[in-house]
């Protein structure tokens, strides 16, 4: 859970600071490198390093996030030079990777939510050279919605959460990573973290309860929040809390839910 905050806070702290720099100063150093960016990526920094979604193309239809201009590479930016990863034939649908220790063994790697050559979408581990280890099963159609990396697990086991076409299916999964394997070891299905078209990908939060570290997701309908939580067997709804008005914003702070701006208890 440190770890999680000291990564939002690097990404807070380093956003803040460009926002200081005019958008033709951060466009003209992505010229001078090289850099073809997404046109609405959000690059991410952890431990020095930025990461940023580049080489936008439409030859993917599904338009999820609203339109149909997603990525082809992520480009990583460090003191020692520029490195790309390729992700050809498929493309990466959303505007940022995930940069987490997903291991457990002090050293982040990159999550990539991909989908094309045929199929939908699934979700794929590269280490921090950029070599591919790992990847989930690939959806026949639709979306994933990759959302963090926590110690989840009923054991306190390291585990990625998404929600599998949260439009359509509505299911909450997580996967372990064993042996270069990314596994599925639960999921549950009635909630979404996105409605289609939105650009909003920050519909979640993460949060320890009684010593349990819970997932904090919308139901289906928009107009509840419900913690889910790991356990020996799956997943469970551990509470859920109906709002007065439909979720717009979820966020965790010092261990507290904001719920639309405003502070909340289950």
């Amino acid at each position: 859970m440190a770890r999680i905050l000291f990564l939002l806070l690097g990404v807070l702290f380093t956003l803040g600071c460009l926002s200081n720099t005019s958008t033709t100063d951060i466009e003209d150093r992505y010229i001078r490198l090289g850099i073809n960016p997404l046109p609405d990526a959000t690059a991410v920094f952890d431990d020095g390093v930025e990461y940023i979604l580049t080489d936008p193309t439409d030859e993917y239809k599904h338009g999820v996030l609203g339109d149909a201009i997603e990525a082809r590479s992520l480009t990583i930016i460090e003191e020692e030079g520029v490195r790309k990863i390729d992700f050809t034939p498929q493309v990466f649908e959303g505007l940022f990777p995930l940069v987490d220790d997903l291991d457990g063994d002090g050293e982040s790697e990159i999550i990539a939510t991909l989908s094309g050559n045929g199929s939908g979408a699934q979700l794929v581990v590269f280490d921090k050279t950029g070599k591919r280890i790992a990847a989930s099963d690939q959806l026949s159609s639709g979306w994933r919605h990759a959302l963090a990396v926590a110690p989840f697990g009923p054991k306190g086991e390291l585990e990625l959460a998404d929600v599998a076409m949260p439009h359509v299916r509505r299911e909450v999964e997580f996967f372990q990573l064993r042996n270069s394997e990314l596994i599925k070891v639960a999921s549950i299905k009635g909630y979404s973290t996105h409605r289609s078209g939105s650009r909003n990908l920050g519909l979640f939060g993460v949060f320890e309860e009684d010593g349990r570290v819970l997932l904090l997701v919308p139901t289906a309908d928009f107009n509840s929040i419900a913690a889910i939580g790991r356990t020996d067997w799956g997943a469970e709804e551990v509470w859920r809390k109906q709002m007065g008005e439909p979720l717009q914003d979820i966020s965790v702070e010092a261990g507290k839910i904001f719920v639309n701006g405003e502070e909340t208890n289950n």
